[in-house]
């Protein structure tokens, strides 16, 4: 079983309240930055610190 669910932009809460799924949401509505700073980032700079990238790097 495979649930998928995406996180919108739209309305206040949690990102537990604002979690809705995939097939109710449409691209506009998808929180770009939640998944940037707190789902790609965190994965990316722990891969990254072998190359001694820091945070800032990325952002610019």
């Amino acid at each position: 079983m495979h649930l998928s669910f995406s996180t919108s932009c739209k309305g206040q809460g949690s990102i537990s309240q604002r979690a809705e799924p995939l097939e109710f949401v449409s691209l506009k509505e998808i929180d770009s930055d939640y998944y940037i700073y707190h789902q790609i980032l965190p994965a990316a700079l722990r891969v990254l610190q072998v190359l001694v990238v820091k945070e800032k790097d990325l952002a610019s």
